[in-house]
């Protein structure tokens, strides 16, 4: 009966182990797009070195992943950020923040 019981409790343990296992998202743009559908986030700020863009309402509608680059769109317009190399994504209230350790439009 003890063995059963402990068989049991081990087969329950390795199913619920491997269900969160399988729940992590594999990439930074996959984290990104899992705290949006599961929080209420209104705005994306995209921080680097010397420039900061912010993305709401329409532009996170329609966020993607694409390539592995994280994809705003809206009518026309897209911008796509590769953010693998986000030092650190901020996620506070309704605001994710995402901290690039890089210089844009500087060579």
């Amino acid at each position: 009966m003890r063995r059963i019981i402990f068989t049991i409790l081990i087969i329950s343990f390795v199913n619920i182990s491997f269900s969160k296992i399988q729940t992590i998202p594999k990439s930074k743009a996959e984290y990104v797009i899992s705290l949006i559908h599961i929080s209420s986030t209104t705005k994306i700020i995209i921080a680097a070195e010397n420039f900061s863009k912010a993305y709401s309402n329409v532009w996170l509608s329609s966020v993607i992943i694409k390539d592995g680059y994280l994809v705003f769109s809206k009518g026309d317009a897209i911008h796509s950020w590769y953010i693998e190399n986000a030092i650190f994504i901020e996620k506070e209230d309704d605001v994710i923040t995402i901290h690039l350790n890089e210089r844009i439009g500087v060579n």
